[in-house]
This record gives C-alpha cells, sequence and structure tokens, in this order.
C-alpha cells in the first residue's frame, strides 16, 4: 500500500482510536511489528483468570490495558474515600497523597503533585496481529 493512499485511510478512519489500532485493523497488516507503549500491562500479565472472567461477566469482551487502569484507579479513588472517612474532595486527596494503594498493578503512591512515584511505562509489540507486552529488562 502506498503510503499517500494509507495516510488517506488513516485520516478518514480515525476517530478516537490511535494510530496503532488503526493501522492494525487495516486489512494491510501494517503494524506487524510495530512497538508501541502504554501506561499500564497487559491484563494477560498481572490478572487472575477469575478476575478476567468476572471483568468479561460485567463488560462482555476481553479486558485490555485500559480495563486495567480504569479498575485500578476506581480502587484506589474508593480506597482513600474510604480511609479519608468522606466524600469531600480535599479530604480524598488528601488521603491519596499519604499512603500507599496495593493494587492489581502492584503498589502505587502518589507525590505532593498528584503524579505516581516511579510511574512506569510498559512496550508492546504487534506479533500475529496481536498487542503483546514485550520484557525490555526492567
Amino acid at each position: 500500500m502506498q503510503a499517500q493512499t494509507l495516510s488517506k485511510f488513516i485520516t478518514q478512519k480515525l476517530s478516537a482510536k490511535s494510530v496503532a489500532v488503526v493501522y492494525n485493523d487495516s486489512p494491510y497488516g501494517v503494524a506487524e511489528g510495530m512497538y508501541l507503549s502504554s501506561f499500564a500491562p497487559s491484563p494477560k500479565t498481572i490478572a487472575s483468570a477469575a478476575w478476567i472472567e468476572a471483568y468479561q461477566a460485567v463488560e462482555s469482551r476481553n479486558p485490555d490495558t485500559y480495563s486495567v487502569n480504569g479498575y485500578v484507579a476506581m480502587n484506589v479513588l474508593l480506597d482513600a474515600a474510604r480511609q479519608a472517612g468522606s466524600q469531600d474532595y480535599q479530604k480524598i486527596s488528601a488521603a491519596l497523597r499519604a499512603d500507599t494503594f496495593h493494587t492489581l498493578m502492584g503498589d502505587l503512591k502518589y507525590q505532593p503533585t498528584g503524579d505516581v512515584v516511579n510511574a512506569k511505562i510498559y512496550m508492546y509489540q504487534v506479533q500475529n496481529g496481536e498487542f503483546t507486552q514485550v520484557d525490555w529488562g526492567n
């Protein structure tokens, strides 16, 4: 496929999907071997079969990296609200910054700015048309 035609295809089909997903979903197989980054690990690498089954019962689809982030974010928020003993934004915010939260993604702690301490980036490669998490030795 010529680059101009591919560019036109992406421009016409691109909405909320990432370019990598459009490439991968295209019938041209142009994403094979491509590397991508994400801010969450693959559910296949961290979640139990029971967690995946429970997720599928609610969502009727396989979980992806965004599923993990959404699940972890909601659990951390609920834990912080419980610790704060309140639904007040400022009390929850203080609780978020004061403790370490044990999550599906491991322990999370927040800096005073609200950023995650030791945030990780996960790498994926398209292998046989699937996003496969790859270990870069860190």
